[in-house]
């Protein structure tokens, strides 16, 4: 939790520590009560996507006729009726591509208020919303490596709305870029640039994450099988995270 809170103001380090405390108690009563209360959430916002990455598994069961999902109401009816009731510390929004429905993300802020990040490619501009937590952007290797995986010219599209975003007015007081968190997905393609992607980045958003491609077919090409060449890319990102402790996200133990 340290790491959601890392550089923050003074406001938001008491929001953080309100999340932390949140999820403190829940994790305590699994411990000691071994309950099963509900860390964290996620909700699919829409079955749009406006690209098609190789590595991703949300197409394996899309239909042409896909609709764009609920509506702001219906939405706020889940929200009320779930996380909130359920007391869900931070929301993730997926799809498809979230930044496709700016009116649920709305939704989402207003009745959830800094605690909802956004998963996106960011090949749309990004949209300033006055109580978004983070925007998790995927970059998935560098410029070449990237473009093999989500699209050619994808790679220029994001880095160019990261920096414009990052470029405009500050939000609650702090720099923009702190809104800007990126995801690297590591598979077979890409897990040669882990070290490149940190060093043209860490200066650039405020954190980096990174998580394993998982298989989700038969004989998945993608999939870094466990053995020396993974085991080298977790010592290189336990070494990266030493390098720069406030940027990756990461911990020791979970890598």
């Amino acid at each position: 939790m340290a790491n959601l809170i890392y550089d923050s103001s003074i406001a938001d380090l008491v929001h953080g520590m309100s999340i932390g405390f949140n999820i403190f108690t829940k994790y305590a009563s699994i411990k000691l009560l071994h309950a099963k209360p509900a860390l964290f959430g996620s909700a699919d916002i829409i079955n749009i996507c406006n690209l098609h990455c190789t590595h991703c598994y949300w197409w394996l069961n899309r239909k042409n006729n896909e609709k764009d999902g609920l509506s702001s109401e219906e939405w706020r009816k889940i929200i009320s009726n779930t996380f909130k009731k359920l007391r869900i510390p931070i929301v993730t929004l997926v799809g498809g591509e979230p930044t496709l429905r700016p009116d649920i993300i709305q939704v989402f802020c207003e009745e959830m208020p800094r605690r909802v990040c956004v998963v996106t490619n960011a090949t749309y501009p990004l949209k300033r919303f006055k109580n978004l937590y983070f925007y998790w952007v995927s970059v998935d290797g560098t410029e070449r490596i990237h473009d093999n995986i989500r699209g050619k010219g994808t790679y220029a599209k994001t880095k160019q709305n990261i920096l414009d975003y990052i470029d405009g007015p500050k939000n609650r007081g702090k720099p923009a870029r702190k809104d800007i968190w990126i995801a690297m997905t590591i598979n077979s393609l890409n897990y040669r640039t882990v070290i490149d992607l940190v060093e043209e980045w860490h200066e650039i958003v405020h954190k980096i994450a990174f998580q394993f491609h998982t298989p989700f077919i038969k004989d998945d090409s993608l999939w870094l099988p466990f053995g020396d060449i993974r085991d080298e890319v977790v010592d290189n990102l336990i070494d990266l995270r030493k390098r720069f402790p406030k940027y990756v996200v990461n911990g020791e133990k979970q890598l």
